[in-house]
């Protein structure tokens, strides 16, 4: 995967704005600044210039950041809650971001989080690292508070088992590690389906990092694997959902209002043509062998994607 993709050919993109509903027209009146505005630590048009595709906070980003921390008026829940606020037994939170960009959705998170035992690990191509560092010293900077989890900016290509590799080695996870293991407790996706030279790429990212060294079949709880994607090219899309489909377990994001009695369910993203999903890996494909051919890769899969459409439009 080559930086050539952060400036396809006729590149002309501009600053997206925060959606003014995540939810439905009538469920909110206000625009979602408190938590969604990109904050004051990101220079949007500047990292557009200089990285292209990734200085942009895609719409996805906004959904996602809306499932940690809704507007408070709305009084709602999710179904399921979001895992990545919930502790993991005795251990902290590890989350690795892919393909992280600006940060926004990783810098975020990290304001949640405890600052004693938490990381949340930027990752993208090594000529985008020096954004999210730059951008993670200016959210510090701008705090006022506890900066919360301790935030890592690490080079990682999707598909790329060097950088997957050399990163469980930071973590302490290979034999000759010296420091004590952090396996992954969470992995972040945040508009990242699109490309289809990248798909099976990433894919392939995703299954190493839920695969020996970072999690095993023992592992409990599993490693939790949370998309935000929006919905731009169905025919180039569904191919990475197909194939996601045969190595997890996925199912999207609810939401309903908290009233008496409550209202009924509805999934989280529809107003925006996105979805949020939670994922596992399936427990029998931790025996099974990575195609190293892309095609083979993606010629497995499973229908559950378009079930979940099925049942949009249904309902």
């Amino acid at each position: 995967m080559g930086s050539g993709f952060n400036f396809p050919q006729n590149l002309s993109i501009q600053p997206s704005k925060p959606p003014s509903h995540l939810f439905t027209l009538d469920e909110i009146n206000e625009p979602l600044s408190q938590h969604t505005d990109g904050g004051n630590h990101i220079n949007i048009l500047q990292s557009i210039d200089q990285y292209g595709i990734a200085g942009r906070v895609w719409e996805a980003a906004y959904v996602f950041t809306s499932y940690i921390c809704p507007p408070s008026h709305l009084q709602i829940e999710f179904n399921p809650s979001c895992p990545l606020l919930a502790k993991s037994g005795d251990r902290g939170r590890t989350v690795i971001e892919l393909g992280s960009g600006t940060g926004y959705v990783g810098l975020q998170l990290a304001k949640y989080l405890d600052s004693q035992s938490d990381i949340v690990i930027l990752t993208d191509l090594t000529d985008v690292c020096p954004l999210l560092e730059d951008n993670a010293s200016r959210m510090l900077a701008d705090l006022n508070q506890s900066p919360g989890a301790e935030v890592w900016v690490r080079p990682l290509a999707w598909g790329n088992s060097n950088d997957a590799r050399n990163l469980a080695s930071q973590l302490g996870l290979l034999h000759s590690a010296s420091t004590p293991p952090r396996p992954p407790t969470h992995i972040v996706c945040s508009d990242l389906v699109y490309f289809t030279d990248l798909l099976a790429p990433l894919l392939r990212s995703l299954i190493y990092l839920t695969s020996p060294p970072f999690a095993s079949p023992s592992s409990h709880p599993p490693v939790q694997v949370i998309l935000s994607y929006k919905v731009r090219s169905l025919q180039k899309e569904s191919p990475f959902w197909f194939a996601f489909g045969a190595w997890f377990s996925f199912h999207p994001v609810l939401y309903r209002h908290k009233k008496v009695p409550p209202s009924q369910w509805n999934r989280f993203g529809s107003s925006t043509s996105s979805f949020v999903f939670v994922a596992t890996r399936k427990q029998e494909t931790l025996g099974w062998t990575v195609p190293e051919d892309d095609t083979a890769l993606m010629g497995r899969g499973d229908m559950a994607f378009e079930q979940i459409l099925l049942f949009d439009m249904e309902s």
